[in-house]
């Protein structure tokens, strides 16, 4: 079982995110996701600004492929692996540059005239497009592994497709196993919360369900014994990543740190003991 995090709801300077991915090697953690935002600084530049050359962690950058063009995505990825070898995971989003809520100047969103890609076979076309055309002026020896986002049949074709790794949240995953035969890299997204007493755990939940009726479906919450032993079983759900997150919407920042802090001590267990199996 690979472990990634996910940096969420989080704009870290390049100093913080080099902090952080020293925490994160230690504990073995395989990547850290880095979302995008077309209204926040570059995470592509600012992870190679923060990496540490010979660590093995490897930023996972998310990209929208309208947002970068094919030709310029694989020099940044020469220049990269010039920087340090084997330290990219692409995590390709699929998604249209018209209607968006979160981005409120839609006409300047993207550069120059453009078609809406207003249905998910659009979206996907565009996607297998891209990727193909990347993989063009990408060489093979130092491409990055790919997850793509999303579980709609055309999403998990494409996936397919390209021998890449499929990611959703932890919930869809359970609800659409059967989708996904054929891909042997499955990645789920989950929230994961330690808490110490059965009371602590039983106010969380109550608490948590109330700012999203789904999110019980996608976390993992319990004891310290009760998630590792959770985290470890999801491979016999043919599970092979773990994206997880530590950061709870609506509660106060010292606690998610604390959590953050629990969580990373877990991880490192993990990993150490599946080493020492290995062995």
């Amino acid at each position: 079982m690979k472990i990634h995090y996910m940096l969420r709801d989080q704009h870290n300077d390049v100093k913080q995110l080099e902090d952080l991915s020293s925490r994160l090697e230690d504990s073995g953690y395989n990547s850290v996701l880095l979302t995008f935002h077309s209204a926040q600084a570059d995470y592509f530049i600012k992870s190679a600004g923060a990496l540490t050359p010979g660590h093995k962690l490897k930023y996972m950058i998310a990209l929208r492929p309208y947002h970068v063009s094919a030709q310029y995505a694989a020099m940044m990825t020469i220049g990269y692996d010039q920087i340090d070898s084997n330290r990219l995971v692409f995590n390709w989003v699929a998604g249209d540059f018209h209607q968006r809520e979160d981005e409120p100047d839609l006409e300047f969103d993207i550069f120059g005239e453009s078609e809406p890609i207003d249905s998910i076979q659009k979206r996907t076309t565009y996607l297998r497009n891209f990727v193909n055309m990347y993989k063009m002026y990408c060489p093979t020896k130092i491409r990055p592994p790919m997850v793509f986002s999303g579980f709609s049949d055309y999403a998990l074709e494409t996936v397919r497709m390209f021998k890449g790794t499929s990611l959703c949240m932890l919930d869809t995953y359970r609800e659409n196993t059967e989708k996904f035969d054929g891909i042997e890299s499955r990645m789920v997204s989950a929230n994961v919360t330690i808490l110490e007493s059965d009371e602590e755990i039983k106010e969380y939940k109550e608490k948590t369900s109330v700012f999203n009726p789904r999110f019980l479906g996608w976390s993992i919450i319990g004891n310290y014994q009760t998630v590792k032993e959770e985290i470890i079983n999801l491979k016999n759900e043919g599970i092979t990543d773990l994206l997880l997150f530590t950061n709870t919407t609506n509660l106060d920042t010292a606690w998610n740190q604390n959590n953050d802090m629990m969580v990373h001590k877990l991880v490192k267990e993990i990993n150490s003991e599946a080493r020492q199996n290995e062995n």
